[in-house]
Formats: C-alpha cells, structure tokens, sequence
C-alpha cells in the first residue's frame, strides 16, 4: 500500500490553492480527476489515469460511470488499488476522499477535516460535513 508523502498537508493546501479558480472540465478538472490528481500527488498513483483519455465530454463521463454502476463505486474501486478502506466520515482525516451529491450530480473530493473540496463550475467547491455520503480513508 502506497504511504502518504511527506509535507502532504503542506501539499494539500497548495494543491487546493491551484484548484481554487480551475473551473470544471470534463477533460482535466471533473470530480473524479479532482479527486485522483490530490492522491497522485500525496501517493505518487494516478488511479484516473485509465479514464483520462476516455472521459472528455458529460457522454463519456456518463459512459464511464454507467459500466462500473455509480460514482460510488467506481471510487470503492479504484481505492481499492492503493489499500483505501471505508470509514465513517467521523473517522476520515484530512487528505481523504469523500463522495457526495452536488447539485450538479454525484461527486469525488477531497476531505479537509471540517469540509470536503470538490471540482466546481467556477473552480472548488466546499461541501459541508452534514451532506458527506462515503469516505475512504488514503494510506
């Protein structure tokens, strides 16, 4: 299982800083690569990258979520690769990764300890603790 690098919460930051005012993009900022680009950087693994070339518009992203089920499980799944387990969000630490429903559809982030970030239309997006549906606790 891959261990979190050092200085990630340093890195976190930064990371979410960047993401600030990237808006959306089917193509390099949609929820689920969001969500995969903050643990290629605290893990050194692309868990997206099998989607990257095949998720470039909301067709292919509904393509790619229809085979494996939801948004839900495609997370479990790909977690799944670096050792990630379910944890109730009152276990989840800072730099794991969360799902909830957006109003814009079901969505991947970034848990920050008190809220969780996510690829918004205008950049990132702070969802509430209170609207979290699954967490996954990252190396």
């Amino acid at each position: 299982m891959p261990t979190r690098c050092d200085n990630w919460p340093l890195k976190l930051d930064l990371f979410i800083e960047e993401k600030r005012r990237q808006p959306f993009n089917w193509r390099t900022n949609n929820c689920a690569f969001f969500a995969a680009d903050w643990l290629a950087i605290m893990l050194g693994v692309d868990l997206a990258a099998r989607f990257r070339e095949r998720v470039t518009s909301p067709r292919s992203a509904l393509a790619a979520i229809d085979s494996h089920g939801e948004v839900d499980a495609i997370a479990a799944q790909e977690l799944e690769h670096v050792g990630a387990t379910e944890v109730a969000l009152a276990l989840a630490r800072r730099g794991d990764i969360v799902t909830t429903d957006t109003r814009h559809g079901p969505a991947m982030g970034v848990w920050l300890g008190h809220c969780a970030a996510f690829a918004g239309p205008e950049g990132v997006e702070f969802i509430r603790a209170d609207q979290i549906r699954r967490a996954w606790r990252v190396a």
